[in-house]
C-alpha cells in the first residue's frame, strides 16, 4: 500500500527539505508507530544517531545501538538522550548479539553497496514484534542530490526488498522539490558555495505543506513501515465527511465566497452534546458543521475559509466524567461497568494494566470501526486513554482551534470571532473539585499528570 502523507505542520529546523519533512514524519507518527514505553534501538547507517534526540523528546526510554563503516564526529553528542553503543561494521555482514524493537535507518540503503543482503542480514535481529521504519530517496531525487550513494528506488524496488505488505508513504511534492533544487543543488551541489541557506528559504518551507498536498508529485522521499497505522474512519463516515466537503466546496467557490465555515469534531465527554443542541437552538447549523472525528478529513485547501475547531476539558474531571457515564448510562446499547470501582477503571485506561483488553471490556459492546477500538488496538502506554484519544479525534492538534470546556463561551467567541452567536445558556458540568477527593488518590492524580502530561502542558499548566 502506498500513500501520501503530508504534515499538518513543519516545525523549525536546518536542512533539506526531504530531511525537515521526514522529521516532522516521526515527530507526528512514532507515538502511534512504537507502542512499548522502553525499546531497544537499531539504527543502521546511523551516521550522527540524531534520532535519539527524537526519541527522547517523544518520551521513550531507549536503549541505542548505532551500526556504521565509521564513527561520526558528532556521534557521542547525541549520546547523552540514551544509553548508547556505537558498533563499526556493515549491514551486509555485522554479527549482532542482541534483537531489538525497533531497527531504523536514515537515508542508509542507497549508501549500502548490497542492500538486499544488508535487509536479510538485519532480519535476523528481529523479535517477532519489531518495527521497521526507513527513510529512502525516490528515484525523483536524482536531479536534487545527483551522484550521491549507489542508487534510488521506486515503489517496487522497495516492495522487493521489503515484500508485498510493506506500507510505503511518499513525502515532499513539487514545491519543495522546486526549494531544494534552486537553493541546495545548484548553489551548492554544482557551484560549491556552502553557504547557510538565507531565511526567506524557511519561510518558503513552511507555506511548502500547503502547496505540496495541491501537486504532491514528484515526491523525493519515501518512508517504509513494515506495520499499518493510522487514523480509521468507517463506510458511513467517509460518505458523509466526503458529501460535506464536495457540498461545502461547491458553496464556497460559487455562492458565499466572503463567509467562512466552522467545523466542529466532537470528542467524547467534553461538552459536544451542548454544542451541538444550542447550534441548532440559534439556527446555525448550516455554518457548524458536526463530524465524529479527526479534523484531517477536511481537505486543507479551505484553509482560511474553514476553521476546525474542538473542544477539551481538564483531564481529572474528564475520566471521573467518563467513569460515571459508564456506571450510570441508560443510553440504549451501552452496557453498564458496575460491578468495576474507579481505581479498575484507572488502572484500565490510565495505567494500562490490563492492555487492549482493558479498554474494550469498558466499550461494551464494541463496534469494530469505533474509536474505542482503534485505540485499543494502537494504544499508546507512554500516554493515558484521554491523551490516546486526543490524537484519534484531532491528530497532533496543529491545525484546530481549540476551546476548553471550562471557559467554553469565552473560547467559541474567540473561534467564532463574531461570525457565529453560540450562547451556552445553562452551565456545562465539570465535576466539582470537591467530589473529586471522593474518587481519586494522590498515586491516581499523579499518574494522570504524567501520562497526560501533554494536555495539562498545552491547556493547563496551572494544574500541573
Amino acid at each position: 500500500m502506498t500513500r501520501y502523507l503530508s504534515p499538518e505542520e513543519i516545525g523549525d529546523g536546518k536542512g533539506s527539505p526531504s530531511r525537515i519533512y521526514s522529521d516532522q514524519f516521526f515527530r507526528d507518527n512514532l507515538g502511534m508507530i512504537i507502542k512499548k514505553k522502553e525499546i531497544d534501538v537499531l539504527d543502521f547507517g546511523c551516521g550522527s544517531g540524531y534520532i535519539r534526540e527524537i526519541l527522547a523528546d517523544l518520551g521513550y526510554t531507549v536503549n541505542y545501538t548505532g551500526l556504521d563503516v565509521k564513527k561520526h564526529k558528532h556521534f557521542d553528542d547525541y549520546s547523552k538522550f540514551c544509553p548508547s553503543e556505537f558498533v563499526k561494521g556493515e549491514a551486509e555482514t555485522v554479527v549482532l548479539n542482541k534483537k531489538f524493537d525497533v531497527i531504523v535507518s536514515m537515508c542508509a540503503l542507497e549508501h549500502i553497496k548490497y542492500d538486499h543482503q544488508a535487509v536479510g542480514n538485519l532480519s535476523r535481529f528481529k523479535k517477532p514484534d519489531t518495527i521497521e521504519i526507513n527513510m529512502i530517496p525516490a528515484k525523483m531525487s536524482f536531479p536534487l542530490y545527483l551522484s550521491h550513494g549507489y542508487r534510488r528506488y521506486n515503489e517496487k524496488d522497495l516492495r522487493s526488498m521489503f515484500g508485498p505488505d510493506v506500507i510505503i508513504y511518499r513525502i515532499g511534492g513539487w514545491f519543495s522539490f522546486l526549494l531544494h533544487f534552486f537553493f541546495i543543488t545548484i548553489p551548492q551541489r554544482i557551484l560549491g558555495l556552502y553557504e547557510d541557506l538565507a531565511g526567506i528559504y524557511y519561510k518558503l518551507l513552511k507555506k511548502s505543506v500547503f502547496l505540496n498536498s495541491l501537486f504532491s508529485f514528484p515526491a523525493v522521499m519515501y518512508i517504509t513501515v513494515n506495520r499499518d497505522f493510522g487514523h480509521y474512519l468507517s463506510f458511513k463516515e467517509k460518505v458523509k465527511g466526503k458529501i460535506d466537503q464536495i457540498w461545502l466546496s461547491f458553496k464556497l467557490k460559487y455562492f458565499e465566497t466572503k463567509k467562512r465555515y466552522f467545523v466542529y469534531f466532537h470528542l467524547p465527554k467534553t461538552a459536544g452534546t451542548a454544542i451541538k443542541y444550542y447550534s441548532r437552538k440559534r439556527g446555525v447549523t448550516n455554518r457548524l458543521l458536526t463530524l465524529p472525528h479527526y479534523c484531517n478529513i477536511f481537505n486543507t485547501k479551505f484553509k482560511g475559509k474553514v476553521v476546525s475547531f474542538g473542544t477539551v476539558r481538564n483531564p481529572l474531571t474528564w475520566y471521573l466524567s467518563l467513569y460515571k457515564f459508564k456506571m450510570e448510562s441508560k443510553e440504549k446499547g451501552y452496557n453498564r461497568m458496575n460491578n468495576n470501582s474507579f481505581s479498575d477503571f484507572i488502572d484500565d485506561l490510565v495505567l494500562f494494566k490490563n492492555g487492549p483488553e482493558g479498554i474494550k471490556k469498558w466499550h461494551q459492546p464494541l463496534k469494530a470501526d469505533s474509536a474505542p477500538v482503534w485505540i485499543a488496538d494502537n494504544y499508546h502506554n507512554n500516554f493515558g486513554f484521554y491523551t490516546n484519544n486526543f490524537f484519534y479525534y484531532f491528530g497532533n492538534g496543529s491545525t484546530v482551534e481549540i476551546a476548553r470546556m471550562e471557559n467554553l463561551e469565552e473560547d467559541l467567541k474567540r473561534i467564532f470571532e463574531g461570525e457565529i452567536d453560540l450562547r451556552i445558556e445553562r452551565k456545562i458540568n465539570t465535576s466539582e473539585p470537591v467530589k473529586l477527593a471522593d474518587y481519586y488518590t494522590p498515586e491516581m492524580i499523579k499518574a494522570i499528570k504524567e501520562k497526560d502530561k501533554r494536555i495539562f502542558e498545552r491547556f493547563y499548566p496551572e494544574d500541573l
